[in-house]
């Protein structure tokens, strides 16, 4: 089995109140972050031991149910429903 790792950083980028291209031409007090986003990767390479039909970056139908396990495990653990 493989030995998972764990991240040393995680970065949640701020969603800024105009867009960044504008940067310039607004006043700095201005461009503020309204929101952050959060982000889950979802690789599909550590998925490889157990899939059967691709592997590495390849992806098929079939392991989209994968992904889709995946996602709801996320949502129940983030909805506290586990």
């Amino acid at each position: 089995m493989r030995a998972w790792t764990r991240n040393t950083k995680i970065i949640i980028p701020s969603c800024p109140s105009t867009k960044p291209r504008d940067k310039k031409t607004v006043q700095p007090k201005l461009f503020t972050p309204n929101l952050r986003e959060l982000v889950f990767d979802i690789d599909m390479t550590d998925y490889d031991e157990i899939r059967t039909c691709c592997s590495g970056k390849g992806i098929c139908k079939r392991c989209w149910g994968y992904i889709a396990a995946a996602v709801d495990v996320i949502d129940q653990v983030l909805r506290g429903q586990t």
